[in-house]
């Protein structure tokens, strides 16, 4: 069976995309405003499926977010199926620092006319809404805000840095190294498993909205919306649960959103046990 780009489509809530930059960046946006970044599954200790079935039936059929593995991964599908040329990268997070991580982020590259684009629907609240080309230095201003891509002659990485106030700050960096699944394989334990992973141990999503974004980390709740940011915490599981419906348009059960917030109200993740008991006999 192949891929349902109507439905996909459908999910992101556009009729149509043109196989140029104009229906690629309408294409990334729409996504972006449409599938939030979440970790939910990571943060109650269950290993994403990336396998291509289980991540249409969370992100599509079950109207879920995901992260970087399964929303990329989801809009490469839609980008081969459309006719776009597309090479998947991992990238190494930076956020600050003047080195990356283990190569987790996967990010895509697509060319058209002989140009080489990163687009990129996974890397949460301060990546790009739009594409921006590989081949100039120079600022490129979206929505978002402005971006560059520097190379760091220390590692041989392309760094992609967003500018905050008077200073460009790294968000991660990448090379041309050809990745396969089992990269990806790889990158998903990493990211779910390995103790120095913010994934498992905190709550963080984010979504695209047409004037800005919204994000909740743990239950800090930040919504920027042009130029005025607005913050507060969240209180009660009520208002867990109408965040995650309202803001971030997930249809997520009342099972899994008590877990979430018993992590965010006492900081502990829920063990096995309490997952077997309160979700069924999932797999771990």
């Amino acid at each position: 069976m192949g891929f349902e780009i109507n439905s996909y489509l459908k999910r992101i809530g556009i009729q149509s995309v043109s196989t140029d930059i104009e229906g690629l960046s309408r294409m990334q946006a729409a996504q972006m405003q449409s599938i939030a970044f979440e970790n939910i599954e990571v943060l109650l200790g269950r290993l994403p499926a990336l396998d291509s079935a289980s991540i249409w039936q969370k992100l599509v059929g079950e109207r879920r977010g995901g992260y970087c593995l399964e929303l990329n991964a989801l809009y490469s599908e839609a980008l081969t199926a459309l006719g776009f040329r597309v090479r998947p990268l991992l990238g190494r997070v930076r956020m600050g620092a003047e080195t990356g991580g283990p190569r987790t982020h996967l990010a895509l590259i697509v060319r058209l006319d002989g140009v080489e684009w990163l687009t990129d629907c996974g890397f949460g609240g301060p990546g790009p809404l739009t594409p921006l080309r590989l081949d100039i230095t120079e600022p490129q201003i979206c929505k978002a805000g402005s971006y560059r891509l520097r190379h760091d002659q220390i590692t041989g990485e392309t760094v992609l840095q967003r500018r905050e106030r008077d200073n460009w700050f790294p968000l991660y960096g990448f090379d041309r190294s050809w990745v396969s699944p089992a990269d990806f394989e790889a990158a998903n334990v990493i990211c779910t498993r390995s103790p120095s992973s913010p994934f498992h141990r905190n709550l963080m999503m984010s979504i695209a909205t047409k004037t800005g974004r919204i994000s909740l980390f743990n239950a800090r709740r930040t919504e920027i919306d042009g130029d005025r940011e607005t913050v507060r915490q969240l209180a009660s599981l009520d208002e867990l649960a109408w965040s995650l419906s309202e803001d971030f348009g997930l249809d997520v059960d009342r099972l899994r959103i008590k877990l979430v917030w018993a992590h965010l109200e006492n900081g502990q993740t829920a063990s096995p046990v309490q997952r077997r008991a309160l979700l069924g006999n999932e797999p771990a």
